[in-house]
């Protein structure tokens, strides 16, 4: 009972190209099934993806230190950092965020859906204070959690420009849902606020709402 499907695989494969074949393949169903049988788990799972990964870390590296030069100088024509789904760390965009306190161009902040943390989120809150043209920070898919959520609660009163912030799916509690809270009642620009995906319960959602 139960044939494992990786003998099942394995049978198949050696059959296809040790074996000469009963009878001429004739139709392009057969072609494609023998085609299948060809292709090693190797190649399809894990060649391809390891050189894929390589370029991507390259390009990335790259990316982000140009868009830095730019900030750090103030480029006019630089008005949106977009670094989403890069798989970027805090020592990835420490340097970035930095150099964005001092900026007077960049309106728009997209980092989400990278692995951004404690280290990372604490810099962006120092930005977010120094800042004066962000409107709007996407940090969304991330790590800030408690911690990162409560640094960026200091700030917030005394940011007067960003309208946009989405922090969904950052494994915030209601620690720093209830920060967050607090900071709102001192802040009157933020209109547009995503909290959904975090783990706020009923103590930090009344607090939010109150």
């Amino acid at each position: 009972q139960g044939v494992a499907p990786t003998t099942t695989t394995t049978t198949t494969r050696r059959r296809s190209r040790h074996t000469r074949p009963q009878q001429q393949q004739s139709t392009e169903e057969q072609t494609m099934q023998d085609s299948v049988k060809e292709c090693t788990v190797d190649e399809q799972y894990d060649i391809k993806p390891m050189r894929v990964s390589r370029r991507r870390i390259t390009g990335n590296v790259m990316e982000i230190r140009e868009m830095v030069e730019k900030i750090a100088r103030n480029d006019a024509s630089l008005a949106r950092v977009e670094l989403q789904k890069m798989n970027l760390t805090d020592g990835d965009v420490i340097p970035l965020l930095d150099a964005l306190g001092r900026n007077e161009h960049v309106v728009s902040l997209d980092l989400r859906r990278n692995r951004i943390g404690i280290e990372g989120c604490s810099t962006l809150a120092s930005a977010i204070l120094d800042n004066r043209t962000l409107i709007s920070i996407d940090v969304s898919g991330n790590n800030l959690g408690d911690e990162g959520m409560e640094d960026l609660s200091k700030v917030i009163p005394y940011n007067k420009t960003l309208t946009a912030l989405n922090i969904e799916d950052n494994k915030i509690g209601d620690g720093g849902a209830s920060a967050f809270a607090e900071s709102l009642r001192e802040n009157t620009t933020l209109r547009e606020i995503n909290l959904s995906g975090n783990l706020i319960g009923d103590a930090g959602a009344g607090d939010l709402f109150k």
